[in-house]
């Protein structure tokens, strides 16, 4: 299978993974002498964008019909549309809490604010487009949301 038998939805969440890893290495946060990228900030930052590259791996695995995942009651899109909807939420706090830089050489107890810059935007973008892309996939293979009772094991009564 090549990336033209892919629908629209994959595509984008291919497109958007491949997105996603780019950023992480795009700086997020900039001032005049530090530049932080994603792999440099708190969880926050790394760890969503983990989730939305993990969900990118998901609907890739079963795009290109090396491996179809499913975990208990939930199907590989269920599973990539909670997985990247995640990631894209930490991203976004990420974004809006923002960066202290802490110089060890500075001594001083509190950090230097440094600003945003152009990577985490396009982090933000990758994560959205991935989790919008995850969600076509989704309901092009008949699929709704998982609710709770998706979690349950068989001997829950």
């Amino acid at each position: 299978m090549d990336f033209g038998d892919l629908s629209q939805n994959q595509r984008i969440v291919v497109g958007g993974g491949v997105l996603a890893f780019v950023a992480t290495f795009l700086p997020w946060f900039k001032e005049a002498y530090v530049s932080v990228n994603a792999w440099d900030t708190p969880f926050l930052g790394w760890l969503g964008s983990l989730l939305v590259m993990l969900a990118a791996v998901i609907i890739g695995l079963k795009a290109f019909e090396v491996r179809e995942l499913e975990v208990g009651g939930l199907k590989a899109e269920q599973l990539a549309v909670l997985t990247a909807g995640a990631g894209f939420l930490l991203t976004l706090l990420q974004f809006l809490v923002g960066y202290d830089f802490v110089p060890v050489s500075v001594g001083r107890p509190y950090g230097i604010p440094v600003d945003r810059s152009f990577g985490i935007f396009v982090g933000l973008i990758a994560a959205a487009a991935v989790t919008y892309g995850c969600y076509g996939a989704m309901k092009e293979a008949g699929l709704e949301l998982p609710s709770a009772d998706d979690f349950r094991s068989s001997n829950d009564e």
